[in-house]
């Protein structure tokens, strides 16, 4: 708190001045310190005591301990004679590579500004020079190596400047330090101080290249906040020069002999710079071929220009400023094509297909043609960086290979590698197609070309080895490298390459010579060997072919030479299964036998050794023996807990099913066991696979239901896991498939059915989290009602949850249902809109399917309705609204009841009396009411005539509202039974009302009675 100047004064009488200088010089407490230091400045402020000497550097340290700044201004004030200000400076200076915190910062940039005002009253000059010294040293330091903030910056060099005089000099140092540390925030935030301080020294600084390259920098990628600061910049900078100053800087363009049109220039570039700015295209249209007037100054203002048009959120802008630009060949300077390349890829890169895009890789094509070698590399390397959408990238494609332009090999390997990575098959193949043209083109017109090089660029590409033109090519020229040929024909990245060789008659019989002795040194390898058999096999004597295999088995060939065998088999018309040929089969299973009785062998191998074992095992080519010894020998290996990958799991497993359960029909408890642990190592993808099983084993293990069972349950647990819905949906198909559609339900054994019913009761509680869940279970009860529609009454739960599933929709579900259905393209269907819809539809399929079997339909009818009723009177005198959750069930339910009211027999009263209690005590929404009243006329025959009437009666009293409903229900019920006693009966009862309450009851009685 501010003291009084009369309190002051008063203490200044109690005080003596002695004892308080004692108490300042003594005091090391920090609060104490500065008040005694403020109260001290005060009286000598007022002439009443003179200024004193002190230990200065030690209230420095406590000041800066504290970060009090306060403390060093009174500190400065009170001292005797001018050397505290030396002190000062000189200890900043020591001390300023020890600061770290950002309040250390902010007290010592505060004493820096505090200290540079206070020390104007210096008459030392030898103390004034060490200070200005100091004080430059500190600030050079700032510059060069501390992030600060350019406001506080600003404020030092103002006070630095003002201090020394050297306004010019110190300027020119800041200038340089924001060039060396290339700082766009400091050059935009500082560029009106520049602007406002001498246009010589303007000038002059604007001959360094570093600051173009930094302007460059800020323009081409600054924020337009920088962009905008640092264009004011220059605008001052230009009207420097316009006024006269002399200037050599080639960035200005500026030529003493053609003054005006430089001038014009600029003016035209500052009126192009805001116009970019607009949004309207009437304003931007007339502005483009003011390009062409500015396109005598430096590129970087040109290709400044450029990209801020090409950018433009109009795309019609973005177009026409690039046919301006190729019109009118202002991208033929390499230095302007460079810094707008980008962009224009950018505005290429367009997916949607119109005039623009043809007009503008016409242009592109004709620039390209035109251009020197230099522009079209820059283009490419560009390209080839960019993330291109297929369409243009087929555009591009195509103007690159027709613009008679030679690739160099690297540019013709990123183009396929580019191509292949396309994720349209239908643009990939004919990037492709165009690559071949022009890649024999390159083959014909480059007989210098290596083998290795071409090699290397067939491989990015099978679609290149296939072509017939490229393969001549290939053979015309390499025929004789056979033993590239031997070299390569191992390497799978090769096969296609050596099938150019196929038709060479030396090779045929240079690889024949070397096939005969499996013992001589002079034998093919294993691995060349199998593959002549694929690539050669017309020429192969199968007796010396099967010697020399059969000798390489027995021998110790490694397991990867026994895998690249199969492979070879499987892929060799000759050999393999179809062909039933004696020696692919004989040396299928032997190599299989070899890989399942080994140890350490890849998990690949074994899942590939597995695959062949069950192939000939089901065309019975497999002794029984040598499998009863192989699943002895994996149940024993699993049961040491051997990891695998998945699909040996599902081969072992289908060999011991095939084997053990479904000949003998024992093991099953065993196998249940093995499914369940090897669930949990499967991945997703396999579940289908591993749930087909289920239905074996119902078949097969009577007496195993109960274990069977929690198996499935565990299957099911694991299903809900799924976060990828086209496998979640595969596999829960699967299952139930394998659980609903056996010979235990459609032989409807009763045990069987209801745990079958179980499941599915508790499948539906998952199905508003996942929509598979009821897609599946309908599908799967629409193909029981097409096999044994008599089971349908133990899910009868599911099948009413079935016709009711849908929740209400949200918004965004709504904008689809809505575009899907307006949508004239159908083809690609909406899944949500097509799920959602399909499981209500296969539930109305299945209640036809139900109700077409004569013997059982009148008793699914009366449980299904029986259950309708239960689900419908939960929502009783409930109060909903309209399209809310419970009038879309409400509504669901009686379209249910109206396609069952045929085939209703006992429950048909109750179903009557629930529907007339509804109408008589609810409020209900008009669609319901409505399905309501048509029920209501279906079911209703002569004899309920009195029971309306006192419902009539009663509702009169409590709902007169719905009397009008009844009306109508009786005057239908006349015109259904046609008979004049009804007639006279439905008149009676219809007559009072005509003169009723409300009008709509008048207008329906008396319209009802009219006809």
């Amino acid at each position: 708190m501010e003291l009084e100047f009369t309190e002051l004064d008063v203490l200044h009488e109690l005080l003596d001045e002695t004892k308080l200088n004692e108490m300042i010089r003594e005091s090391v407490e920090i609060n104490k310190l500065g008040a005694l230091l403020k109260l001290k400045s005060y009286f000598i402020m007022k002439g009443k005591h003179q200024k004193l000497t002190f230990n200065f550097e030690q209230i420095i340290e406590i000041a800066m301990i504290n970060a009090n700044s306060e403390i060093v201004q009174n500190a400065l004030l009170v001292y005797s004679g001018e050397q505290q200000f030396q002190k000062l400076f000189c200890y900043l200076r020591d001390n300023i590579k020890s600061l770290t915190s950002k309040k250390n910062w902010d007290f010592f940039v505060t004493v820096f500004n505090v200290g540079l005002c206070l020390s104007k009253s210096i008459n030392n000059k030898n103390i004034k020079n060490v200070v200005a010294k100091s004080a430059t040293d500190i600030f050079t330091y700032v510059l060069e190596n501390i992030a600060i903030k350019t406001c506080l910056l600003k404020e030092m060099f103002v006070n630095l400047a003002t201090f020394t005089g050297e306004n010019d000099i110190t300027l020119f140092l800041l200038w340089n330090i924001i060039l060396k540390k290339n700082d766009i925030e400091a050059l935009s935030a500082l560029a009106e101080f520049f602007c406002d301080n001498k246009k010589d020294l303007l000038v002059s600084l604007i001959n360094y290249e570093e600051f173009f390259i930094l302007f460059e920098k800020i323009l081409y990628s600054g924020s337009e906040f920088d962009r905008k600061h640092i264009l004011y910049f220059w605008q001052k900078v230009c009207d420097v020069i316009f006024q006269g100053k002399d200037c050599n800087c080639s960035y200005i363009s500026f030529d003493t002999n053609n003054k005006e049109a430089i001038f014009e220039a600029w003016k035209y570039f500052f009126s192009l710079s805001e116009i970019s700015k607009e949004k309207q295209i009437h304003l931007l249209e007339p502005a483009l071929p003011l390009l062409s007037k500015i396109s005598i100054l430096h590129p970087l203002w040109l290709g400044y220009i450029s990209n801020s048009f090409l950018v433009h959120s109009h795309k019609i802008i973005s177009y026409q400023t690039l046919h301006y630009l190729f019109e009118n060949k202002l991208c033929d300077n390499v230095n302007v094509f460079q810094r707008i390349v980008k962009n224009i890829l950018l505005v290429l890169n367009d997916t949607e297909y119109s005039t623009y895009t043809l007009k503008s890789f016409a242009l592109l094509e004709q620039f390209l043609v035109a251009s020197a070698d230099n522009l079209f590399r820059i283009f490419l390397k560009n390209l080839f960086e960019m993330n291109c959408a297929p369409v243009p990238f087929y555009f591009m494609c195509k103007t690159i290979l027709h613009c008679n332009k030679a690739l160099e090999k690297t540019e013709i390997e990123k183009l396929i590698t580019t191509t292949e990575q396309l994720p349209n098959t239908f643009i990939r193949y004919e990037c492709i197609f165009l690559i071949e043209k022009y890649f024999n083109k390159y083959l014909c017109e480059n007989e210098n070309v290596t083998l290795e090089h071409t090699i290397n660029i067939l491989k990015l590409s099978g679609a290149l080895c296939n072509s017939e033109q490229i393969q001549a090519q290939i053979y015309r020229r390499f025929v004789s490298h056979k033993e590239y040929f031997i070299r390569h024909i191992h390497s799978k990245n090769d096969f296609k390459i050596i099938n150019v060789f196929k038709n060479s008659k030396d090779i045929k019989s240079y690889i024949e010579s070397r096939f005969q002795d499996p013992v001589s040194e002079n034998k093919l390898p294993f691995s060349v060997a199998v593959h002549m058999m694929h690539y050669f096999p017309c020429f192969i004597n199968m007796p010396i072919l099967s010697n020399y295999l059969n000798f390489a088995l027995e021998n110790n060939v490694t397991t990867h030479d026994i895998t690249i065998l199969l492979s070879v088999i499987a892929s060799t018309p000759v050999l393999s299964t179809n062909a039933n040929s004696k020696l692919g089969i004989d040396l299928s299973l032997k190599c299989s036998y070899i890989l399942l009785n080994e140890t350490n062998v890849q998990s690949n191998r074994i899942s590939l050794a597995f695959e062949i074992l069950l192939q000939y095992y089901n065309v019975n080519a497999v002794s029984t023996e040598e499998v009863g010894l192989i699943i002895e020998r994996w149940i024993n290996i699993f049961k040491s807990d051997v990891k695998t990958n998945g699909n040996v799991y599902l081969c072992f497993l289908n060999l011991y099913q095939k084997e053990k359960i479904a000949k003998r029909g024992d093991d099953v408890h065993e196998f249940c066991n093995f499914c369940t642990s090897f669930l949990e190592i499967l991945p997703y993808s396999s579940y289908p696979d591993l749930f087909s099983y289920i239905k074996i084993l119902f078949e097969k293990g009577e007496k195993n239901y109960q274990v069977i069972f929690k198996l499935v349950e565990h299957y099911i647990k694991r299903i809900l896991e799924i976060n990828k819905p086209h496998i979640f949906e595969k596999a829960l198909e699967t299952l139930l498939d394998s659980l609903i559609l056996n010979n235990k339900i459609l032989l409807s054994q009763e045990f069987f059915v209801k745990n079958c019913s179980y499941v599915l009761n508790e499948l539906m509680k998952e199905c508003k989290k996942v929509i598979e869940v009821p897609v599946s279970i309908s599908k799967i009860l629409l193909k029981l009602s097409q096999q044994n529609s008599n089971e349908l009454l133990n899910f009868s739960h599911v099948i009413m949850e079935l016709l009711l599933y849908g929740d209400l929709l949200r918004k965004d579900q709504v904008a689809e249902f809505k575009i899907y259905y307006n949508s004239k393209n159908k083809q690609k269907q909406n899944v949500f809109v097509c799920q959602r819809n399909l499981v209500r539809i296969n539930a109305v399929n299945i209640l036809q399917n139900a109700l077409g079997d004569q013997n059982s339909r009148s008793t699914f009818a009366d449980t299904l309705a029986l259950v309708l009723l239960d689900e419908y009177i939960l929502y009783f005198k409930k109060r909903y609204f309209k399209n809310s959750q419970i009038h879309l069930r409400k509504q669901r339910i009686l379209q249910a009841l109206l396609i069952l009211l045929p085939y209703i027999a006992f429950e048909k009263l109750h179903l009557i009396d629930t529907l007339m209690e509804s109408l008589c005590l609810e409020s209900n929404q008009t669609s319901v009411k409505l399905l309501i009243q048509w029920i209501l006329i279906e079911g209703m025959s002569e004899c309920y005539i009195d029971i309306i009437s006192n419902k009539v009666n009663g509702a009169s009293k409590t709902q007169p509202s719905t009397i009008t409903s009844f009306v109508f229900i009786l005057y239908s019920l006349a015109c259904k039974i046609n008979k004049e006693h009804v007639w006279g009966k439905i008149m009676k009862e219809i007559l009072p009302w005509t003169m009723g309450a409300h009008f709509n009851l008048r207008l329906y009685a008396q319209v009802s009675l009219d006809n």
